[in-house]
């Protein structure tokens, strides 16, 4: 019995679930969901040394409709770049332009996630970056960011001792999207890096 499938028409790369690389076959975004393929997608983490730019999710989303999430969040359309999709990203959900050489790769992280209320699994080899922005502040984020109005809801920034407490307590952790906790350490571990340089 085949489901009726709404399109996205926006088209990714099918990945090998072993090796993550691009097996020649693409998709439509919806219909690599539907069929639970693995695909490829980014996080962009904007820090200003101690705190997260966490973004909202419109209430709208599949993927964890209203949660607070990593700061950007982006599928890799067919035949783009981990990099380039961050970039695009940057600027499409949060409106900053930045050039490649201010990012830094956190690496590659695969993951999987059932989708409440669906038949599919969310399947994806997702790629890091982290961005600082040291005069970021909450007086400043309406002035210093454009909020792309389909994705995005809001945005707050968190502190990051905070954010690693939440993640480590179960009780704590729904306050921030359902992303296993090694990915949000992943990016908590990644920022302390960067930032002792």
């Amino acid at each position: 019995m085949s489901e009726n499938i709404h399109l996205s028409g926006e088209l990714v790369d099918i990945l090998d679930p072993d090796t993550g690389q691009p097996t020649g076959e693409q998709l439509d975004k919806a219909i690599a969901h539907q069929r639970s393929l693995y695909h490829p997608d980014v996080h962009g983490w904007v820090t200003n040394g101690t705190h997260l730019l966490q973004q909202q999710r419109r209430w709208e989303k599949a993927v964890m409709p209203g949660q607070w999430d990593i700061s950007l969040g982006e599928h890799v359309g067919a035949g783009e770049s981990y990099l380039e999709a961050a970039i695009r990203g940057f600027a499409e959900e949060l409106g900053l332009e930045v050039t490649a050489d201010r990012l830094v790769s956190a690496g590659i992280h695969k993951a999987q996630m059932a989708i409440p209320g669906k038949n599919w699994v969310h399947k994806v080899f997702g790629d890091n970056f982290i961005l600082v922005e040291p005069d970021l502040q909450p007086e400043n984020l309406e002035e210093r960011l454009t909020l792309q109005s389909s994705e995005v809801l809001a945005v707050r920034l968190y502190p990051l001792d905070q954010l690693e407490a939440d993640i480590a307590d179960p009780a704590t952790a729904s306050r921030h999207g359902e992303h296993p906790p090694e990915l949000w350490q992943l990016g908590i571990d990644t920022i302390r890096r960067v930032m002792s340089q």
